[in-house]
Order: structure tokens, then sequence, then C-alpha cells
């Protein structure tokens, strides 16, 4: 059943408003993973700054490279792969042999580290969507996400 959520972007209503600037690629990527991928709605924006609409630039590129996937509806076998973050902090969506995982920091500053539990005998391709990195990788994989930052990893079963 799906859901959309929304945010209001207002910078002048929120103490700490440019946390939020650099919190939102997190946010928006939030919004969507809660709504069941039905998509975000934003309100207003106008109090933005380069920051904040540099983040929802980067949310959008990547909510639509993802599109397909997110909106699949296959169960995704690789759903308890993550260790390392809360259960509430990990979104696994899969399309045929394509998977991503959309890992959250909710920390302020900290960079958060995480290791995927790959199934034995399978290789996969993990490209880290946002730091513009790819391997190979079986058995395990790790990373780390920035404080208040989202990690998105496109994983490919070779």
């Amino acid at each position: 059943r799906p859901l959309a959520l929304g945010e209001h972007l207002d910078c002048e209503l929120f103490a700490g408003a440019y946390v939020r600037q650099q919190a939102l690629k997190a946010i928006l990527w939030r919004r969507v993973v809660d709504g069941g991928m039905a998509g975000a709605i934003v309100w207003f924006w106008g109090g933005l700054d380069g920051r904040g609409l540099h983040a929802w630039g980067e949310a959008s590129r990547g909510m639509a490279r993802f599109e397909d996937i997110l909106l699949s509806h296959e169960p995704a076998h690789l759903s308890n792969a993550c260790r390392g973050l809360p259960p509430d902090d990990v979104a696994v969506r899969q399309r045929g042999r394509d998977t991503i995982l959309v890992l959250f920091n909710d920390a302020q500053g900290a960079e958060k580290p995480f290791t995927l539990t790959l199934p034995v005998g399978m290789r996969f391709r993990v490209h880290d969507y946002y730091k513009e990195h790819s391997a190979e990788a079986s058995g395990t994989w790790a990373g780390t996400i920035p404080g208040n930052d989202v990690a998105v990893l496109l994983l490919n079963q070779l």
C-alpha cells in the first residue's frame, strides 16, 4: 500500500537548519524508504542554500537511477546481509540479479562502519553509488557511511 511522506524545507523554521541541509540527502531517502517507495513530496524549499540544493540533486539523481529497483516488489534475498547497523537503518530492494541497499547514519559527524555478509559461493560486484567506487566481492565487503548521510550500494550478482 503506497504512501508518500513529505518534508517542509524552510530553513528559517528550524533551529540548526544548516545541519538539516547537510543531512537533506539522507532525509529524502528516509522519506522514500519509510513511505514504501511511493515518493517524497517537498512542500517548500525557498530557504535552501547551495548545500541543500546540492543534497536535493544528489538524492534525486540516486532515486532516478534506481527507480526500477525501488519500485520492484520482489523479495530481497540479502535483507539480513548488513552487520553493524540497526535494522531500521537498512533498506533492501531487489529486481532480478540487482539489489540495492540504502544504509543510513544519523550520527552527526561520525563515520559509521558496516560489513556485508554475502551468501557463500556467490560473487557480487558492489558499487557504492555516492562514493563512485566498485569492487568484486565474495564472503564479506566492508564500508563506511559519513555522518548525517546515506550510502546506496548496488550489488550485481556475477
